[in-house]
C-alpha cells in the first residue's frame, strides 16, 4: 500500500457520477489499500513491502487451505459482508479477521473492495482483471461508490485506463445507479467516456436520461444524441443532438426537438435548465408567445417578458430581478425579494415594477407585505400597493380586478402590557374610477384591562367592594385627496378633506349597576375652498382660498342598572347627561367654542328570548322558532337655548325628545337525527331550552352559549332575519302628522340560511318619500339589495322537503377546495401593473395541486358563486345600478375543465369583464385557453401548452388588445 496512490475504481465511479449530478466529487489523489479476494482469495496484512507481499500470495492461490492461517476467509463474514448494505444501496465493507481489521482501521488509506468470479493480474503489464457473469457480476466497492459489470473489469495501473465490458453500473452513495454498455476511464486525464448510458435524476419531477457520454469530466459532462423525459413509458422524450450538463447543476442543450412517441412535433433552438433538485441561482425563462417573435398582423405589438435572473441568497431569503419588453408601449422592470425567518417569525415581500414609457415618462408601482410577531405580545405587520398613475393601470392592465378595485394598504403595531393593549395603524386605498385617495394616518387606539377595586371575598364584601372599572381612548387622522376641480367647476362637496378624531371612555361596574363616560371630539377641514363661495358668510369678499373647519365635541355620563326579570329576559333602567360645544368656521357667531344646553334624558331597555316549538316534517324532529324583541325608551325634557345656542346649533335642540325604539329579530332552528333509523330520541336539545325559558329557574339559560347536542343529532339553520331597530319621536309626531315621528328613514333587513350554504341578502328601504308640497308620505322603496351564495353538485338545495331531504347533512365547503385558482398570480405576472403578492417558487406546487384536484374529480361536478347587488335612489332622472358577478367551474369531461368569472351589469344588458380559462389534461402535458377582458376594454387570449413536470417550458399563442388606441 502506497500513500497518494490513485484509487482505480472508485475514481471512475466518483467521476462519472459527480459530473452527471449526483454527488460531490471526492480527491483525486487518495490513499489505497487493495484487498483483492476471489474464490480462493486471502487477506494480506500491513507491511511496508506490499507489492512483493501480492506477488508471492498470488503465486500460492494453488495451495490447498490451511497452509497458511493468513490465507483461511471467513466466508460467513463474507457473505455477511457482501449482503449488508448502507445507505444509497451500496454494500458496506465488513472485516472478514483481526488481520483485516487492522488493515481497515490504518488512518490515510481508503479501503477497496475486488470481487467477482475469478481474477486475474499479469504482473509485467499491471493490468487487474475481475471476470464476472450475470448472476454474479464484477465489481469494485468503495465505502462511497461502486461499480460492476457483468462481463468484466479491466484495470491498466501502468496506463491509467480502466474498461469494462458488459452491462455496467455505476452508483455513489445516495445517487441514482448509471447503467451502460460500458465505460473507458483515463484516470491521468481525469476524462471518462460512457456508451449508452441510462439513469434518471430528480428536478421538480423525476427525470429519465438515456445517451451516449463521449466526455465525463469531474465538473461536467458532455453527450451525444441525448433523450430525456419526465415519462416512464417514454410516451414523450426530447432528443438532443448535443447535450452538456455542468456542474451537476444545469443542462445544456441544442438543436432540442420534441418527440411524441417517434413523432417529432417542435424543434427548439436550445434549452436551458436547471437539474438541482433544492432552489438555486440561475437565469429565468423568458416568456413569450408565436406572436412576439412572428407578426400575425401590420399594426400589431409584440411583447416578451420575465426574462432575468433568480438569486437564491440563503436559506431565508431570495431576489429576483426581470424585465418586460411591450413594443410601441413600455418597458419595465421587476424587482422581488422575499424572506422567511421562521425562528423569529419574520416573513416578507417586497415587490416594484418602474415602467419608461415608449412617449417619454416614468411611472413606479411597488407592493409590499411584511409580518412579524416578535413576541407573544407584540406583533408587527403591513401591507403596502402604490401607483404613481392610475391612468396608467386602467390603460395596460389586463386583470379584471385590478380595474374595478381599489389599491390599498395597511400597516398596524400592537402591544399587550400587563395593564392593557396598545395599537397603532394607519391605511390608505388609492381609487381607480375618479383617482381619489383616502388615508388615515394614524390610528391609535389603548385599551385598559379591567381594574378591581377595593377586593374582597363575596361572603365579606360591602356596597363598594370589587368594583371593576375599564377605559380606553383612540386617535385618528383621515385625509380625502380628490382630482382637481379646475376644469369641471368647483363643488364644495367634492372638495380634499381632513378629519380628525378622538374619544375617550370609561366605565365603574357594581355588580348589575354601571356608570359610563365617554368625550368625543371631531374636527373637519374642507381644504382650499375659494373665497368667492364663502365671502357672503364670513363677509370677507376678495379673492384665494381659504381652508373651513368645524369642530365638535360631545360629552356623555350615565348610569344604568340591569335585572334579570325571567329566563333571558332583562330590564335595564337608564339615566344620562349629555352637552355638546361647536366652533365654526362657517357660522359668524361661532368663530371660538359654543356650548350647547345640557340634555338630561332617562328611560329604560327591555330584552327578551320567546320560544316556540313546533312538531317536525320529514327528516326533521323538531321546529324551534326563536324571537328576540328589544324596546328601548328614552325621555329628554325640553330646555330653553339662549339665541347664540340656537344660531349655532339649530331651533330643534330646544324640543323635548320622547323617542322609542323597537328592534326584532327571529330564528327558525331545525332538529334532526343525523341517523333516522337510531332508537327514539332522548328529551333533545329544544325540551331543555324550553324548561329555561318557559319557567322560572337557576341558574337561567346563557343565549350566547352554544346549544348543547349529542353526537347522533345537528340543529339546522332554517332561516335566520335580522330586522334593523326602527326609532319614532312622539314629540315630533304630536307636533306635526304622525309620519313625521319616524326618526328612521331606512331599514334594512338581513337573511341566512343553512340550507343553501353562504347565502347572505341584505335588503334596505327607503321608507318614506315627498309629495307635491314636499311633505312625508308613506312610499317604501327598495334602495339596496346584496345577494350571495355558494354551491356545487353536492348542495341539497330542497333538503327541507320531505320528500327529498333524507337523512343526509348538508354538504360543508371547504374553502381550500372551492378557492379560485384565477386568484393565484406571481408577482411578475404581465397581465397585472401592480405587482402581485404570489411567490416566484410557489406556483409549480400549486399548480400540481390543482391539477391533482382536477384529476381526481370526476365529470359533471361543478361549483357556482353568485353575488348580486342593486342601488337606486328616488329620482327618476338617476337609473338604478344592477351588477351580477359570478364565478363557475365544472369539469365538462374526464380531461376538460372550465373556469369562468364575470361581471353583468344587468342595467345595460353588458358584460363588463371576463376571466375564462379551460384547461386540458394532456398525461404530462398541460394544455390551457385564458380569456381576459377588463371594465377599460383591454382584452387579451393566450393559448398555452406547458409540460407539468416544467412549467417554464412552455409554448404558447398570445394576442391582446389595449383599448385606447385599440392598439394590436
Amino acid at each position: 500500500m502506497r500513500p497518494g496512490r490513485r484509487v482505480i475504481g472508485a475514481a471512475v465511479v466518483t467521476l462519472v457520477a459527480v459530473a452527471l449530478g449526483w454527488g460531490e466529487p471526492i480527491a483525486a489523489q487518495i490513499p489505497d489499500s487493495i484487498v483483492a479476494r476471489a474464490d480462493s482469495a486471502a487477506a494480506f496484512a500491513d507491511s511496508a513491502s506490499a507489492r512483493s507481499r501480492v506477488l508471492r500470495r498470488l503465486g500460492n492461490l494453488n495451495k490447498p487451505l490451511g497452509v497458511d492461517s493468513s490465507l483461511i476467509i471467513d466466508r460467513a463474514a463474507l457473505a455477511r459482508a457482501r449482503g449488508s448494505r448502507g445507505s444509497g444501496g451500496l454494500p458496506v465493507l465488513t472485516p472478514a479477521d483481526s488481520l483485516m481489521r487492522r488493515l481497515l482501521e490504518l488512518s490515510g488509506y481508503t479501503a477497496t473492495d475486488y470481487e467477482g468470479r475469478r481474477a486475474e493480474y499479469h504482473a509485467p503489464d499491471q493490468v487487474l482483471i475481475l471476470l464476472g457473469e450475470e448472476d454474479d457480476p464484477a465489481q469494485v466497492v468503495q465505502s462511497e461508490q461502486t461499480i460492476s459489470a457483468i462481463d468484466s473489469i479491466i484495470m491498466d495501473d501502468r496506463t491509467g485506463f480502466i474498461r469494462t465490458r458488459g452491462e455496467t453500473v455505476t452508483q455513489q452513495r445516495g445517487g441514482e445507479p448509471v447503467i451502460s454498455e460500458n465505460i473507458i476511464f483515463d484516470i491521468n486525464a481525469a476524462r471518462g467516456t460512457a456508451i449508452a448510458a441510462n439513469t434518471q435524476f430528480s428536478s421538480q419531477a423525476l427525470w429519465y436520461l438515456r445517451g451516449d457520454m463521449p466526455g465525463v469530466y469531474p465538473d461536467s459532462v458532455f453527450g451525444e444524441e441525448v433523450d430525456f423525459t419526465t415519462d416512464e413509458e417514454w410516451r414523450f422524450h426530447f432528443a438532443a443532438r448535443e447535450a452538456k450538463i455542468v456542474g451537476g447543476g444545469w443542462l445544456v442543450a441544442r438543436n432540442v426537438t420534441l418527440n411524441f412517441d417517434d413523432v417529432p412535433v417542435m424543434w427548439l433552438p436550445f434549452l436551458l435548465q436547471n437539474v438541482e433538485g433544492d432552489r438555486s441561482s440561475g437565469i429565468l425563462f423568458p416568456q413569450f408567445s408565436l406572436t412576439d417573435v412572428v407578426r400575425t398582423s401590420r399594426g400589431q405589438s409584440r411583447r416578451v417578458s420575465n426574462f432575468g435572473y433568480y438569486w437564491a441568497t440563503n436559506d431565508y431569503s431570495d431576489l429576483a430581478v426581470t424585465g418586460d419588453w411591450w413594443s410601441d408601449n413600455f418597458f419595465s422592470l421587476t424587482g422581488v425579494g422575499r424572506y422567511n425567518i421562521a425562528r423569529q417569525f419574520l416573513r416578507g415581500t417586497v415587490n416594484f415594477r418602474r415602467f419608461w414609457r415608449s412617449e417619454g415618462g416614468r411611472e413606479l408601482t411597488f407592493n409590499t407585505n411584511h409580518n412579524w410577531q416578535m413576541n407573544e405580545r407584540t406583533s408587527f405587520t403591513m401591507s403596502a400597493s402604490y401607483a404613481s398613475s392610475t391612468d396608467f393601470v386602467r390603460r395596460n392592465s389586463f386583470d379584471p380586478r385590478e380595474v374595478t378595485q381599489s389599491i390599498d394598504s395597511q400597516g398596524g403595531f400592537s402591544h399587550r402590557f400587563d395593564w392593557g393593549s396598545l395599537s397603532l395603524s394607519a391605511n390608505r386605498r388609492q381609487f381607480l374610477n375618479d383617482d381619489r385617495v383616502e388615508q388615515t394616518l394614524p390610528t391609535l387606539g389603548l385599551s385598559l384591562s379591567s381594574m378591581t377595586l377595593f377586593r374582597a371575598p363575596e361572603g365579606q364584601s360591602s356596597f363598594y367592594n370589587n368594583l371593576t372599572w375599564s377605559g380606553s381612548s383612540s386617535f385618528s387622522r383621515s385625509t380625502v385627496d380628490r382630482p382637481d376641480q379646475a376644469e369641471l367647476g368647483f363643488q364644495r362637496g367634492l372638495s380634499d378633506r381632513i378629519a380628525t378624531n378622538a374619544s375617550f371612555s370609561s366605565s365603574l361596574n357594581a355588580g348589575g349597576l354601571s356608570w359610563s363616560q365617554s368625550l368625543r371630539v371631531a374636527d373637519a377641514v374642507e381644504v382650499d375652498i375659494p373665497l368667492s363661495v364663502v365671502d357672503s358668510l364670513l363677509n370677507a369678499p376678495g379673492s384665494g382660498i381659504e381652508d373651513l373647519a368645524t369642530t365638535d365635541l360631545n360629552w356623555n355620563t350615565g348610569f344604568r342598572y340591569q335585572q334579570r326579570l325571567v329566563g333571558t329576559t332583562t330590564l335595564t333602567p337608564t339615566l344620562s347627561f349629555s352637552g355638546q360645544a361647536r366652533r365654526s368656521d362657517d357660522i359668524p357667531e361661532a368663530s371660538s367654542f359654543v356650548s350647547g344646553p345640557m340634555r338630561t334624558s332617562f328611560g329604560a331597555i327591555l330584552k327578551s328570548d320567546i320560544y316556540g316549538f313546533f312538531g317536525g316534517f320529514g327528516s326533521y324532529d323538531r321546529i324551534r322558532h326563536k324571537l328576540t324583541p328589544s324596546i328601548d325608551y328614552r325621555y329628554a325634557p325640553s330646555v330653553t337655548p339662549t339665541d347664540l345656542q340656537v344660531a349655532v346649533f339649530g331651533a330643534g335642540e330646544q324640543k323635548a325628545r320622547n323617542v322609542i325604539t323597537l328592534g326584532i329579530n327571529q330564528t327558525f332552528e331545525a332538529k334532526r337525527s343525523i341517523n333516522a333509523q337510531a332508537a327514539a330520541p332522548d328529551p333533545g336539545v329544544f325540551d331543555s331550552i324550553a324548561a329555561d325559558s318557559t319557567a322560572l329557574q337557576a341558574p337561567p339559560l346563557d343565549p350566547t352559549a352554544p346549544a348543547p347536542r349529542t353526537a347522533a343529532e345537528e340543529i339546522i339553520n332554517l332561516l335566520s332575519l335580522r330586522t334593523q331597530a326602527v326609532t319614532y319621536d312622539f314629540v315630533r309626531g304630536g307636533d306635526g302628522r304622525f309620519i313625521d315621528g319616524f326618526q328612521t328613514t331606512s331599514i334594512r333587513n338581513s337573511i341566512t340560511s343553512d340550507l343553501l350554504r353562504g347565502l347572505s341578502v341584505d335588503v334596505t328601504h327607503n321608507l318614506f318619500g315627498e309629495d307635491d308640497a314636499g311633505d312625508r308620505t308613506w312610499d317604501p322603496l327598495l334602495t339596496s339589495m346584496n345577494l350571495s351564495f355558494s354551491m356545487n353538485n353536492r348542495t341539497n338545495i330542497l333538503g327541507f322537503l320531505p320528500f327529498i331531504g333524507g337523512d343526509k347533512a348538508p354538504e360543508e365547503f371547504e374553502d381550500e377546495e372551492f378557492r379560485d385558482e384565477l386568484d393565484d398570480v406571481s408577482p411578475n405576472d404581465p397581465s397585472m401593473i401592480v405587482p402581485g403578492q404570489g411567490n416566484l417558487d410557489r406556483d409549480a406546487q400549486r399548480e400540481n395541486e390543482l391539477r391533482q384536484r382536477r384529476r381526481s374529480g370526476s365529470t359533471g361536478q361543478w361549483n357556482l358563486s353568485l353575488s348580486y347587488s342593486l342601488n337606486r335612489v328616488r329620482d327618476q332622472e338617476t337609473p338604478a345600478s344592477q351588477m351580477l358577478r359570478s364565478t363557475l367551474r365544472f369539469k365538462a369531461t374526464e380531461n376538460w375543465d372550465v373556469n369562468w368569472r364575470t361581471s353583468f351589469d344587468v342595467a345595460n344588458g353588458d358584460f363588463l369583464d371576463h376571466s375564462i380559462r379551460l384547461t386540458r389534461d394532456l398525461g404530462r402535458w398541460e394544455a390551457r385557453f385564458d380569456f381576459l377582458q377588463t371594465a377599460t376594454g383591454n382584452w387579451s387570449f393566450r393559448f398555452n401548452v406547458a409540460l407539468i413536470d416544467l412549467r417554464d417550458l412552455k409554448f404558447e399563442y398570445d394576442q391582446r388588445s389595449e383599448n385606447a388606441g385599440n392598439r394590436f
